[in-house]
């Protein structure tokens, strides 16, 4: 490789926030990192989330918004024309929710078809646990090895499961009697109150993921 001319050198200033898994701004940006994938070039934010790289060369690179709690934001093929300084504002990374969704499972045989197959219901109860509050769940279901399965959506009042939330299911016919079901949650963050004003986002997914799992009758 040759060393970049120092007319293709340049800075990239930038400001991030940090905004919690309610939505609301943090008051302190510091500490989060930003990142030029590849290569050796970073930067941390300071408490008004103001960084700042110097010496970079030109070229089209990944920028990674990282810090410890929080999730990764990829801000994908950044054109650096390399002279002069670009920036790269209006980014902001979540905190990642602490919650699970502990939650109880009950199935019951609805009716029974003469291929074996049947329709189940299935009704949860349950509620979080953890250090955040949050709002929105998801409850995942899969039939034996199938890895993708298909969401269940619910909500939450008070950190509870509504009581008594019931989803009919119809079992697939190649699933028989004996076949395991699994039954994942997920807890999401709510969407901040000034979504609009970033450029880039994503929500955050707790990472303390709670299964269940039952046999078919």
């Amino acid at each position: 490789s040759t060393v970049a001319d120092n007319d293709d050198l340049g800075t990239l200033r930038g400001n991030l926030t940090l905004v919690n898994v309610n939505g609301d701004t943090l008051s302190n940006y510091a500490g989060a990192t930003v990142q030029v994938e590849g290569t050796s070039f970073h930067a941390m934010s300071n408490a008004t989330g103001d960084w700042q790289i110097d010496n970079v060369p030109a070229g089209i690179y990944n920028l990674l918004l990282t810090k410890q709690g929080f999730d990764t934001l990829i801000i994908p093929q950044y054109q650096f024309s390399g002279a002069g300084t670009s920036f790269v504002i209006g980014n902001a990374i979540q905190e990642v929710p602490m919650d699970s969704l502990v939650f109880s499972i009950t199935n019951t045989i609805e009716s029974t078809y003469s291929d074996s197959s049947y329709l189940g219901l299935l009704t949860m109860t349950g509620e979080l646990a953890g250090s955040d509050s949050l709002i929105e769940a998801r409850l995942h279901i899969a039939f034996g090895a199938d890895p993708n399965g298909s969401d269940i959506n619910t909500y939450l009042a008070n950190n509870q499961l509504t009581q008594g939330v019931a989803r009919g299911y119809t079992v697939p016919q190649d699933y028989k009697s004996g076949t395991v079901v699994t039954v994942w949650s997920s807890v999401w963050a709510n969407i901040p109150k000034n979504y609009a004003s970033y450029s880039h986002y994503q929500q955050s997914v707790s990472p303390n993921s709670v299964k269940r799992t039952f046999i078919l009758p």
